[in-house]
């Protein structure tokens, strides 16, 4: 017999509701249910038992005092104070990204890379003129590429702009860039326009009202 203490910042209830998800008959354990009141819990099987007690601490009530009393289950006991400190972490960042997106809260999650920071100072738009029945398995191919960051479609603007499938190439030089961009071309099987940026500009999200800090973007 074996008796393992536990401070901690859950409040009992949320202790005690570890508990029988660790021991009782839904978990890996699956020990029966012998004992369940607002301050312990007690579960039997397998030539042993565990008995968990949660209550506030004296003198401060915020804290509670988790106190398990194990018979053959030792080792279970000590993997259960883990637990208790991971619930008192809360879930980790993609844990807790996936609860909101499965719960609505949040619809789409990007982040902004900033790439010109980082070395990646040759950056091209690659220019196909493709005909409109082949674009999309075309634009596929090329998505898939390595090297390419972004491949997308848009209309045709005739006479001056007869492009309609754009990819972008980031590099660290143009070096670096231009074989990318030849063995696209060679994937395409057409030539393409080749369009390094030569000026950065500020980039930030779309404003739909005129608010205090400036009016709407057009």
């Amino acid at each position: 017999m074996a008796r393992y203490g536990k401070e901690t910042a859950l409040p009992p209830r949320a202790a005690l509701r570890h508990a029988r998800e660790f021991f009782g008959p839904g978990s890996e354990l699956g020990l029966a249910l012998t004992k369940d009141s607002l301050v312990e819990v007690g579960f039997a099987g397998s030539g042993g038992s565990v008995e968990v007690s949660a209550r506030p601490k004296v003198g401060n009530a915020q804290i509670t005092d988790v106190s398990i009393l194990s018979v053959e289950f030792d080792y279970w006991a000590e993997q259960f104070l883990g637990v208790l400190t991971d619930a008192e972490r809360g879930p980790g960042p993609f844990a807790r990204l996936a609860a909101w997106l499965e719960e609505g809260l949040i619809k789409r999650f990007g982040v902004v890379v900033r790439h010109h920071e980082l070395g990646y100072r040759a950056n091209a738009m690659v220019v196909f003129d493709v005909p409109d029945d082949q674009v999309s398995e075309i634009g596929r191919t090329l998505a898939w590429e390595a090297g390419v960051t972004l491949c997308y479609r848009r209309r045709r603007a005739p006479p001056e702009w007869t492009g309609n499938l754009f990819c972008m190439v980031h590099g660290r030089s143009r070096e670096a860039v231009l074989p990318v961009v030849e063995r696209l071309s060679r994937l395409a099987g057409r030539s393409c326009e080749v369009l390094f940026s030569v000026r950065r500009f500020k980039q930030r999200g779309a404003r739909y009202f005129e608010g205090a800090h400036g009016s709407a973007a057009g």
